[in-house]
């Protein structure tokens, strides 16, 4: 059953969509706090993952 259910899951999280999502969220959770350290892991992670874009 996970030998077939793994490869759906690992190429649902490649998707171009799904990364802007967890960028997304983790935007909105670090809106959340007072520190500007959770801003820049953020920063970090979405130049990682979209150097163009973000």
């Amino acid at each position: 059953m996970i030998a077939l259910i793994r490869p759906v899951l690992f190429s649902f999280l490649n998707s171009d969509k799904v990364k802007i999502l967890i960028i997304d969220m983790l935007t909105k959770l670090a809106e959340s706090t007072d520190n500007e350290i959770d801003d820049k892991a953020v920063e970090f992670v979405a130049n990682g993952l979209f150097p163009k874009k973000f």
